[in-house]
């Protein structure tokens, strides 16, 4: 058999072995229901409990919700107090819907991404006002 040959075969047999794979994988997402599959969006979830906890204590700082969306990302517990309810209402708000750690990871991930690439402003609460727009 020559090497082209080889090649062939074995990029057949791959073709296969994914084709398989893809025909199985249908019968394992039907158990149970992908959040993400389904139209949530993570990190509507995780705005929605930062704005609640703003409207709930006045002058919530900025960095009280980046430290929340630190620890969630890193699976961890932030130290400042602020951060702490903000970070304990976000994960009621995610367990309440069934939402996996992975999904939180990276939907606290994509939000502090976000958040990093805001231009610098010295307007207090400027994160809370950005997120009361996104969430509308």
């Amino acid at each position: 058999m020559s090497k082209s040959a080889k090649w062939k075969a074995k990029l057949k047999s791959a073709t296969r072995r994914r084709s398989r794979r893809n025909q199985a994988e249908p019968a394992k997402s039907d158990a149970a229901v992908n959040p993400k599959e389904a139209g949530v969006d993570v990190a509507q979830f995780l705005i929605e409990a930062a704005l609640r906890v703003a409207d709930h204590r006045g002058g919530l700082r900025d960095s009280a919700i980046i430290g929340a969306l630190k620890a969630i990302s890193t699976y961890s517990k932030p130290h400042a107090p602020e951060s702490l309810e903000v970070h304990a209402e976000m994960l009621a708000s995610l367990e309440s819907n069934s939402i996996t750690d992975k999904q939180r990871h990276q939907a606290a991930a994509d939000l502090l991404a976000m958040i990093q690439s805001l231009p610098p402003s010295d307007v207090p609460n400027q994160l809370t006002t950005y997120l009361a727009l996104i969430a509308e």
